[in-house]
């Protein structure tokens, strides 16, 4: 099954992965489909002190790095899904860290250097680099799809905000600025239709500062 072919004659080593481990003690011969781990005479003599009649102490440990890696490889298979259905900025930002994260715990599994190497060269053997290449070209294409997004609807915005200046601001001016500037005897252009023009302006820039405003407020509390 490791070697993925149903027979041959001589030696099956020519067929093998290459070794992971980088002792003689056992090795561990990783692909993306099966691990194999073998013990060597050698390492099996030097294991019979914590020797158990079930041979545990020639397969706990190490049927313990296997899930690891393993469960190393459904953690990224689980974010390659997730990265492709997310339709958010902040889904986005959450996915990347939850990638550097990943990564992070991923180096600090264990103390000892000779098994975060072993790990290490598993994960890279079922691909799990590429999966995280995977992730991040994901990330990066919804990245833009969800900039599209909000471009086209800032252009509806600005379009329906104009209108809706321009209708506003006509009665604005007439009910409510005119009858300020009455009020506290403001300066205005003599001609009256100068003047009707000026607080139409000032109405018009105030409806717009006020919308964007509000539009302000609730892209920040998003």
């Amino acid at each position: 099954m490791l070697a993925r072919v149903s027979g041959s004659t001589g030696s099956f080593s020519k067929y093998v992965p290459l070794d992971a481990r980088k002792f003689e003690d056992y090795s561990a011969y990783i692909t993306y489909s099966v691990t194999l781990w073998v013990w060597s005479n050698s390492g099996i003599d030097k294991q019979k002190p914590w020797m158990d009649i079930n041979n545990g102490h020639l397969i706990y440990e190490h049927q313990t790095q296997v899930e690891l890696l393993e469960y190393g490889f459904m953690l990224h298979k689980a974010l390659v899904e997730k990265s492709g259905k997310l339709r958010d900025f902040s889904g986005i930002l959450a996915a990347r860290k939850d990638l550097v994260e990943l990564k992070a715990k991923m180096l600090e599994t264990t103390p000892f250097g000779e098994v975060r190497d072993l790990l290490i060269k598993g994960w890279e053997k079922i691909n799990v680099e590429a999966m995280q290449g995977q992730i991040l070209e994901n990330l990066s294409i919804l990245e833009s799809e969800v900039k599209l997004i909000e471009s086209k609807k800032s252009d509806a915005f600005r379009v329906a905000l104009t209108l809706f200046g321009l209708i506003f601001s006509a009665s604005f001016a007439k009910s409510v600025a005119d009858p300020l500037w009455q009020v506290f005897d403001w300066w205005l252009p003599q001609e009256s239709s100068y003047s009707e023009l000026y607080l139409f302006s000032l109405s018009t820039f105030s409806v717009i500062a006020l919308v964007l405003f509000i539009r302000f407020l609730i892209y920040r509390r998003n």
